[in-house]
């Protein structure tokens, strides 16, 4: 079951909430460290584990990790849209659970450890 693709934000938006997400972080430290990792948006259909059996929600990947299987992600649906931006594995098409979705890309950033692995 695949749902929100009527909804779907054009990937110019989805550049837009990353940069607006940029330019709110407080840390430009981390702010920079972030930039690095910034992907071309990439569309996914990722497994809900937390949803109905076979769902599958659209969702944006906007910044990897070179080291680890480690990306970050925006997704409307899930555990959105109070907390859309969530750290997921570039392995797994998985929403993952719960913790790993925050209000904020920053959030996401920090409790991934991706900052600290790469710095």
């Amino acid at each position: 079951m695949e749902r929100g693709r009527s909804h779907l934000p054009p990937v110019q938006v989805v550049r837009a909430l990353v940069e607006t997400e940029l330019a709110r972080m407080p840390d430009a430290l981390l702010r920079e460290a972030l930039r690095t990792l910034l992907v071309e948006p990439q569309l996914q259909q990722r497994d809900f584990p937390e949803g109905p059996p076979g769902a599958r929600y659209p969702t944006w990947l906007v910044a990897q990790s070179r080291d680890f299987p480690i990306g970050l992600a925006y997704s409307e649906l899930g555990f959105g849209p109070s907390t859309p931006w969530g750290y997921v594995s570039v392995n797994h098409l998985s929403l993952g659970d719960h913790s790993q979705w925050h209000a904020t890309l920053d959030g996401a950033f920090k409790a991934s450890g991706i900052w600290r692995r790469e710095s």
